[in-house]
């Protein structure tokens, strides 16, 4: 039992940060659609990728797809965040850490898509512990 409520904390908890990272980069597309077209769509379809693991997490057939959408989806962007800070994106895309209070919510997007992968790996971890208890007692 304890097992399934840490699930569902787990959930929760992905379903919320993912959530905020939605809100975060909806409010700055329209900014960065002015600033460089290529980077406002990809905010759209980074938002439309987070939308879509929202709905998978909270399908119990779907949600082992979830986790590793959102997983992927997280990974993306942390590197897309860090790479348009150290090495710059094309066409002379590159930002500062935390200059404007838009770099400042893009770290809290950093530390929302960390929380989501740690939720993710004990999600599946315990997902697959679940599926190897159940096969074991299952009397032929």
């Amino acid at each position: 039992m304890l097992a399934s409520r840490k699930s569902a904390i787990a959930l929760w908890t992905a379903l919320i940060v993912t959530e905020r990272n939605i809100g975060i980069h909806a409010a700055l597309t329209p900014m960065h659609l002015d600033e460089r077209f290529y980077i406002g769509v990809l905010f759209c379809v980074g938002n439309a990728v987070l939308f879509l693991v929202m709905l998978l997490l909270m399908n119990e057939r779907l949600r082992t797809t979830g986790w590793l959408l959102g997983t992927v989806a997280s990974v993306v962007e942390f590197g897309g965040f860090v790479a348009s800070r150290t090495v710059g994106l094309p066409q002379g895309y590159k930002e500062t850490w935390a200059s404007e209070p838009e770099d400042l919510l893009g770290l809290v997007c950093l530390a929302a898509e960390v929380v989501f992968v740690i939720a993710a790996a004990y999600a599946l971890r315990t997902a697959a512990a679940d599926r190897r208890v159940t096969a074991a007692t299952v009397v032929p």
